[in-house]
């Protein structure tokens, strides 16, 4: 029996699961979720954050699920599709379903996976995972029991609180960036239907806490953007970071990203969040 590895990222899916929109005015919901300033910033950090992350993987066997709708407009599907193309391992499905069981089920039901284990995994069309990423989950799967949960808690967050762009090392069990799924043969579950926080509950985890798996950045168009201001400060707190320790905290980011992120500077994330964050001021 071997090991398929494959990752599902939503990108502006019109159904409730995607940016916690209130579907009670469905016109509305369509509104909001493809407003053209909200696109713009989705388009930038997908194009120039997540699709480098994916590309740059060193384990290139992997597929990976974008899942959009069929109702997105047209020349947002057509751009989608350009940019998916560029990175071999990504599929991009657009969904008649507004349900996401519906969408991800034929990639994890036994039929698909013909006798081989299958190991989920799920990122946000605005973070990035490490270049080891895939390669850690592929080492890790010989020790993992059917229904188990694999996180890699450490990674960076990317964020203005009004003094600029800013990197910070981030710490946060059962995150949703690069939360993992193992089961021994195919399911219905997939790793969207977890509150990724408390499934540690109810599930065997194992954590490796041991590389920068991921970059959350924090933006105004994010689904949680009311609340950004006071994660941040929480996530900030629970790393024990403050203004004195600053130099240290770069220190920690630049190695980070030596070893996980290669392919990016510092440089470079903070003038992609700046002018992403640009996008929603300028057209908002």
């Amino acid at each position: 029996m071997s090991l398929k590895i494959v990752g599902f990222c939503r990108f502006s899916f019109f159904g409730p699961s995607d940016t916690k929109l209130s579907y009670d005015d469905r016109d509305e919901a369509f509104r909001t979720l493809y407003a053209p300033a909200r696109m713009e910033t989705r388009f930038r950090l997908f194009e120039h954050l997540f699709l480098p992350s994916i590309a740059a993987q060193i384990d290139k066997d992997f597929r990976l699920i974008v899942l959009s709708s069929a109702c997105m407009p047209a020349p947002y599907q057509a751009r989608l599709s350009a940019l998916c193309k560029t990175v071999e391992q990504i599929e991009l499905v657009f969904s008649e379903s507004e349900g996401l069981q519906n969408a991800t089920r034929p990639y994890t039901i036994p039929q698909s996976l013909k006798g081989d284990s299958l190991l989920q995994f799920c990122i946000d069309d605005d973070d990035a995972l490490s270049c080891t990423y895939i390669e850690r989950l592929r080492a890790w799967s010989p020790l993992l029991m059917d229904e188990m949960i694999l996180t890699l808690p450490n990674g960076l967050m990317l964020y203005d609180l009004g003094e600029g762009p800013t990197l910070a090392p981030m710490h946060r069990p059962m995150t949703g960036a690069g939360f993992a799924w193992f089961s021994e043969t195919g399911t219905r579950r997939n790793v969207f239907n977890f509150s990724h926080i408390t499934a540690r509950r109810r599930y065997v985890t194992m954590s490796d806490p041991t590389i920068t798996s991921f970059i959350q950045t924090f933006t105004p168009s994010a689904d949680t953007a009311r609340l950004q201001k006071h994660k941040i400060s929480e996530f900030l707190k629970g790393n024990g970071i403050v203004r004195k320790h600053k130099r240290g905290v770069n220190f920690v980011v630049r190695e980070s990203l030596a070893q996980d992120f290669p392919h990016f500077a510092v440089k470079h994330l903070e003038d992609l969040l700046h002018h992403a964050s640009h996008d929603v001021h300028a057209q908002g």
